[in-house]
């Protein structure tokens, strides 16, 4: 088990505000996206005040990009390839996932 607890972005506001104004990361967010894509899913990281690693997610829960220790104040972060949700972590905390790892969360 990677992180025991993770929070998802069930609504549409939380799916927006995402991770920004927040001054410590205390568990990952998982933001699901409405369809996959590249550039509709891309993120920022304006109003972020702290760095955080994204990890990108297919339809099927694959690994397909990984950004570490994104700085505040990014204007565009585009995933390598078509991304159906994105994982911010606190930085540093994905270095145990690589590309092409399936992740699984449990409600």
């Amino acid at each position: 088990m990677l992180w025991p607890h993770c929070k998802v972005a069930d609504r549409r506001r939380e799916r927006l505000l995402g991770i920004m104004l927040q001054k410590k990361l205390r568990e990952p967010l998982l933001i699901p996206f409405e369809r996959e894509g590249r550039k509709a899913n891309a993120i920022h990281s304006f109003f972020c005040l702290v760095p955080f690693d994204a990890v990108f997610l297919n339809s099927a829960g694959r690994v397909v990009d990984i950004r570490k220790s994104i700085p505040p104040f990014q204007p565009l972060i585009v995933p390598a390839k078509p991304a159906a949700a994105v994982l911010e972590t606190p930085a540093g905390e994905c270095k145990r996932v690589k590309m092409g790892d399936k992740l699984q969360f449990k409600r």
